[in-house]
């Protein structure tokens, strides 16, 4: 990757992590009304986490939809707990991690 292209991606980044953090900033203002779920072996996870993950996913798959993406959230339900779902990303040249 270039550096144009590093910059490029750095923006969006940037301007997808803001309009994230507004949508968790939404739900902070009514913390008594946000639901709290269990992941196996992981904690927990609000639908805060769950939809600001998906605001920066959509992003990346729409800005560059031949990258990977892990992301926290979505992780298990798509790989549940079989290494072989991970071994996908062992060959690829990009692949964005979110946490």
């Amino acid at each position: 990757m270039n550096l144009s292209e590093q910059k490029k991606v750095k923006k969006m980044m940037l301007e997808v992590s803001i309009r994230a953090g507004r949508k968790l900033l939404t739900f902070q203002k009514k913390v008594s009304n946000i639901k709290v779920n269990r992941k196996i072996a992981q904690g927990v996870f609000t639908e805060a986490d769950v939809e600001s993950e998906k605001i920066i996913c959509n992003e990346i798959k729409k800005s560059y939809p031949n990258h990977l993406i892990l992301a926290e959230e979505a992780a298990y339900s798509q790989l549940e707990d079989s290494s072989d779902g991970y071994k996908r990303f062992n060959d690829i040249e990009y692949c964005w991690i979110i946490d």
